[in-house]
């Protein structure tokens, strides 16, 4: 099966190694904030998070067009448009960050050229937010101090020799 655009296997594959967005991306390492533990990252050689620079703007559009090419190309059946989104929303949970692919994701949704399942994403998102389907009754205090109470961990209990009761 492999990657395959409407059945034409070699144009596909020729094309891709041309395609700059294919080819700038790189495996990086960086840490959780939360953990502090090292993971790899899959991104674009430049900022994804804030446009710092002309030069980082036009290597974006230059990234941004060659993933538009990729529509209509499969991998074992699913798009690869798609693959990447999926890839984005599980490792970076979607958010807008240096090394996140989300901003690629948002300028083809807002350019109309994403593929289906992440034009469904983005609408089921934006119909959550318009339907507001929690108002204040549903929630109580203890609701609310325990969505503000911060994170701890077994070694922040052990370090700060906290006692339970």
């Amino acid at each position: 099966m492999g990657v395959v655009e409407d059945g034409n296997d070699e144009y596909i594959q020729r094309s891709l190694l041309t395609n700059k967005f294919i080819q700038a991306l790189t495996l990086n390492s960086t840490t959780r904030t939360t953990t502090g533990d090292e993971k790899g990252v899959i991104s674009l050689p430049i900022n994804m998070s804030v446009s710092t620079s002309e030069y980082n703007e036009n290597m974006f559009v230059s990234y941004l067009t060659d993933f538009n090419k990729l529509k209509g190309v499969t991998y074992n059946g699913i798009p690869v448009q798609t693959l990447f989104f999926w890839y984005n929303l599980i490792v970076n949970r979607n958010v807008q960050s240096r090394d996140a692919l989300t901003k690629i994701f948002k300028s083809a949704i807002r350019d109309n050229r994403g593929d289906n399942d992440i034009n469904d994403y983005f609408k089921y998102v934006g119909d959550m937010d318009k339907r507001q389907l929690f108002s204040l009754e549903d929630f109580d205090m203890q609701d609310l101090l325990l969505s503000c109470a911060p994170k701890v961990t077994r070694a922040w209990l052990v370090n700060e020799k906290y006692e339970s009761n």
